[in-house]
């Protein structure tokens, strides 16, 4: 799944250079089921999704009810209790 996210990275053209900083396309895995998984480059959960607004809303679209195994919460608590500033607008 790994591979997968970055050749669809690759694709269509990422480009970025400093790791956190502006890119034209940036995948993520968030969750895969109730699966906790912590490897030199992939962590699973999503080591900063509970603290970004970006990632959250559209994931708690797709399944609200989701729990996040390493919170014990679902998405939708993540999302309500984000004190994350920044505005997302959903498309």
């Amino acid at each position: 799944m790994l591979a997968l996210a970055k050749r669809l990275e690759r694709e269509a053209g990422r480009r970025g250079g400093a790791r956190w900083g502006p890119r034209t396309l940036d995948v993520d895995i968030l969750l895969l089921g109730d699966a906790v998984i912590d490897f030199p480059g992939l962590v699973i959960p999503h080591a900063s999704m509970a603290q970004r607004r970006f990632c959250l809303l559209p994931a708690a679209d797709v399944a609200p009810e989701a729990v996040v195994p390493t919170y014990g919460c679902t998405l939708t608590h993540l999302l309500n209790s984000c004190t994350d500033p920044l505005e997302v607008i959903a498309l």
